[in-house]
């Protein structure tokens, strides 16, 4: 081989490693970041639940701070209400306690729950959508530590 060869073979081989750790930069700094740690700690409670898929995402309405959970699910829903609200308390209460950003955690006032039942039935597909807002039970347990001192 001549020399032009081996001199853009020896720059492609550069060139290339020089974006592979790029692309190893900017990951690293994507998971290091709030949205990181909430992508992965939804990931989690997809996996806890066996959930379709989980969303979360933290909002103001009303002068109160709201972390929005949604979540599918390909189960039948149960027919009992209280059955379904128990459930939806239970992830409420597992995001609320579990929930990545200390700070933000106590700051969440409403924790609103979105449950989306996916039913299928032949070629089309039901969807059942159940929205339940609950108190933040880590903040509740945080103001009673507090004025019980």
């Amino acid at each position: 081989m001549g020399k032009t060869s081996w001199t853009i073979l020896i720059l492609g081989v550069v060139g290339a490693g020089c974006v592979l750790m790029a692309m190893v930069l900017s990951l690293q700094s994507l998971a290091a970041t709030p949205a990181g740690a909430r992508a992965r700690f939804a990931e989690g409670v997809r996996a806890r639940f066996g959930f379709q898929a989980v969303g979360l995402q933290t909002g103001a309405e009303d002068g109160r701070k709201i972390l929005r959970v949604t979540y599918e699910i390909r189960r039948d829903a149960p027919d009992d209400e209280e059955r379904l609200r128990q459930e939806m308390k239970e992830v409420a209460e597992h995001v609320s306690l579990h929930y990545p950003d200390e700070r933000e955690r106590r700051e969440i006032e409403v924790i609103r729950v979105t449950r989306t039942a996916l039913r299928s039935r032949g070629c089309r597909e039901e969807r059942r959508t159940v929205q339940e807002n609950f108190p933040n039970p880590a903040r509740i347990a945080a103001e009673k530590f507090r004025y019980d001192r």
